[in-house]
């Protein structure tokens, strides 16, 4: 499928506890072949134990961000790959979930994944979008990625962190696959 030859992105807000919206704590562009969007968040983190509260066990973030491309053509989530850090116990499970639609659409797609304890280590996660959502026919609209991060355990004493990558950028980070197709 051939794909346009321009794609930009601005944001137009971000906000949750994840990304608090009077910081900088969300990077974006998009790829060079216009076939993925990428998302850094600098603090989407959870983590799990015996004291923490069930805000420290899920992070969220929204990004509103306004696509502008080609008239003539649309794009839906394919897919989602996130890459960050996990230091899991045995009997803790970390699942990265995502939401996406248009403003002013009923409809969205989402994709969630999951890694289960022990382990300790960067990881990468992949999933299917459950469905295609397609963007307006239009040069201009918005765009809705909620992403969160949330932490389960079946032992009290056991604990948990999904966090930012070691090494590289230091983000937890998202890559947003996307199909193409004309109007």
């Amino acid at each position: 499928t051939d794909v346009p030859d321009v794609l930009t992105l601005t944001e137009k807000h971000h906000g949750g506890n994840g990304c608090p919206s009077n910081t900088q704590t969300v990077r974006y562009n998009v790829a060079n072949d216009r076939r993925s969007i990428i998302v850094q968040y600098e603090n989407l983190t959870a983590r799990i134990n015996s004291r923490t509260s069930p805000a420290d066990e899920r992070t969220n973030c929204q990004v509103n961000l306004q696509v502008a491309g080609r008239n003539n053509y649309q794009f839906s989530v394919a897919s989602a790959t996130y890459y960050g850090f996990a230091r899991l116990d045995a009997g803790v499970t970390g699942r990265h979930g995502s939401i996406y639609y248009f403003s002013g659409s009923p409809d969205q797609a989402f994709t969630a994944t999951g890694i289960s304890g022990p382990r300790r280590g960067n990881y990468r996660l992949d999933d299917e979008a459950n469905k295609r959502v397609w963007s307006p026919c239009g040069e201009s609209y918005p765009f809705n990625i909620n992403t969160d991060v949330r932490m389960d355990s079946d032992n009290d004493n056991a604990t948990g962190e999904m966090s930012r990558e070691d090494g590289a950028d230091g983000t937890v980070r998202q890559v947003i696959s996307l199909d193409w197709r004309r109007c």
